[in-house]
């Protein structure tokens, strides 16, 4: 995809279409713990440039019901056509998919399960056009919901959730009908033991997230009056992240060339439309590794490259 695709064809409908909840999903599941799609724009760069990762595309499809339909290979198996749900925290098919690929007999599929789940299965292989994630946990689930948006827009086998399109910074251009996928080193803990171990303990869900290294800055979210006011004074786009409103000198920020007033978008590939993201991305970075940071300035979309420190 072009750089042009990226700024121009997607622009401001981008960040709409990668916060699109999908109507009829695991509510429940989303509340527990909501999934996170990454997506980065840039159309300048102010740091040397580095060799890109490659980028893997896939057709999408826009049903009936507006949802988001990719087709999908498990095991080497398929196609089956998968609702893409940037709001599920798992990715699951149904019985009839299951065995066909072969993780279940016949007889298995047919036998009545409580809600539709028929357990959880570690696939070789799952591949979305060109994007493939090895050694993936599939759930088998008869979704009732599922069963509703196949009778109206066709055979649905399942949804491609969280488990599979957060390894990679997903850019979806509805318009042109493609998912983009650039792999990023992240592995997510499995949804389905996070969300069983978490009602088990009974403990409060309050994490507490902090970076790994010193970055000599201070941010806060770009919602408040003035920060918003100075970003938008700046540029007519509606950026999602967090602005620096400080940097030290001499500091690892004001080395790798952040100001105030920067709004940082991304850090390692990774969105940080809010303090805790930032926070959430800024922890995944250790001291003395430099790291990729997004930053939009004066209404241009900057690459800069900052290593933060173990001390000062």
């Amino acid at each position: 995809m072009s750089r042009n695709t990226r700024t121009g064809r997607c622009g401001p409908a981008l960040r709409r279409c990668l916060t699109l909840h999908q109507r009829g999903t695991l509510a429940l599941l989303s509340a527990l713990l909501p999934a996170m799609a990454w997506c980065y724009v840039t159309s300048a760069h102010a740091a040397p440039a580095r060799r890109a990762a490659p980028t893997f595309s896939a057709p999408l499809e826009t049903t009936v019901t507006r949802h988001l339909a990719v087709q999908v290979h498990v095991n080497g198996r398929g196609p089956f056509r998968l609702i893409f749900d940037t709001g599920s925290p798992i990715t699951f098919i149904s019985a009839r998919a299951a065995q066909k690929i072969g993780l279940i007999s016949q007889r298995q599929a047919q036998r009545p399960a409580m809600m539709g789940m028929r357990g959880q299965f570690v696939a070789r292989s799952l591949q979305v056009g060109s994007a493939r994630v090895d050694n993936i946990g599939i759930t088998i689930l008869d979704h009732p919901v599922i069963g509703v948006v196949s009778q109206i827009a066709g055979p649905i086998d399942g949804i491609v959730g969280f488990s599979f399109f957060s390894r990679f910074r997903t850019v979806i251009d509805q318009g042109a009908g493609r998912v983009f996928f650039t792999p990023i080193n992240y592995l997510p803990r499995d949804a389905t033991e996070a969300i069983t171990e978490r009602l088990l303990s009974g403990a409060p869900s309050v994490r507490l997230v902090s970076p790994r290294a010193l970055w000599g800055m201070t941010v806060q979210e770009l919602k408040t009056p003035k920060a918003a006011t100075n970003a938008k004074s700046a540029t007519n786009l509606n950026p999602a992240g967090v602005v620096v409103t400080r940097v030290f000198t001499g500091g690892a920020a004001q080395q790798g060339g952040l100001r105030a007033g920067d709004v940082i978008t991304a850090i390692g590939g990774r969105w940080t439309e809010s303090v805790a993201a930032c926070f959430e991305a800024a922890a995944n970075v250790e001291a003395g590794q430099t790291t990729i940071v997004q930053v939009l300035r004066a209404g241009k979309f900057l690459t800069l490259q900052v290593r933060p420190r173990a001390g000062l």
